[in-house]
């Protein structure tokens, strides 16, 4: 039993290719056929079995796996290929996974993005609470400075209130004793009783003297602890501030 013999028109069909394509195969990789004349090459083209495989080859090769009609003649002639299993992927594949990729590494980078995002927000809120306290601190301690203002205003009212009447009876003490002095001068002419009134002069003045030093220096005292204690309270505010 004779092998089948395929037409043109057949192969043309089976392959899905148009005639002149196959003619150009045939003549371009070296396809040898059967011919319907009694010499090679004339007549008419008749193709086997293994010619239609080798076709079918061929166009898996540049269609599908992007191979160029050179890369195929060094296939058909046998040589040595220059191109390894890696490039023989098609065109089409090779676009494909770039694509995959590219998704892939954006999926990640929008996963850190999302990541880092959520951390920032958290961070936003924690700094707004810590702002809402600061700002509540502030508004306490400038109100404490405003009392301690208020406070410093009373004392130094009341500082200045007491040296008049610290002075006052100072001078109603003076006036009294030069007084007295007259008159006991006026009565006794005795050195001793003008030295008992002196003595008793100057008892009266350090007295009173030294009642005002230590009303005044009470008054500093106390004036320099509220400033004292002001003062470390802006310390404290600014250190809390600067931490956060």
């Amino acid at each position: 039993m004779s092998e089948k013999l395929y037409l043109p028109k057949e192969v043309v069909n089976i392959l899905g290719i148009s005639g002149d394509l196959l003619r150009k195969w045939c003549e371009e990789f070296n396809i040898i056929t059967e011919w319907t004349g009694t010499d090679y090459g004339k007549g008419h083209r008749r193709f086997t079995k293994e010619n239609l495989e080798t076709l079918n080859s061929i166009k898996k090769k540049i269609q599908e796996q992007g191979w160029s009609w050179d890369q195929v003649k060094q296939w058909r002639n046998g040589e040595e290929m220059t191109i390894n299993d890696h490039e023989e992927r098609s065109i089409l594949e090779k676009k494909i996974d770039h694509l995959v990729e590219g998704q892939k590494q954006q999926i990640e980078f929008n996963r850190i993005l999302s990541e880092k995002l959520e951390l920032l927000t958290k961070e936003l809120i924690s700094t707004q609470k810590e702002l809402a306290n600061a700002n509540k601190e502030i508004a306490a301690t400038k109100q404490q400075m405003i009392e301690v203002k208020t406070e410093n205003k009373d004392l130094e009212a009341y500082i200045e209130n007491s040296l008049k009447r610290r002075d006052k009876v100072l001078l109603e003490s003076i006036r009294k004793t030069q007084e007295t002095l007259k008159d006991n001068s006026a009565e006794q002419d005795s050195n001793q009783s003008k030295q008992n009134l002196e003595e008793l002069i100057n008892t009266n003045l350090k007295e009173l003297l030294k009642q005002r030093d230590e009303d005044l220096l009470n008054a500093f005292t106390h004036t320099q602890k509220e400033l004292i204690k002001e003062q470390n309270q802006k310390k404290t505010l600014w250190q809390k501030l600067f931490s956060n």
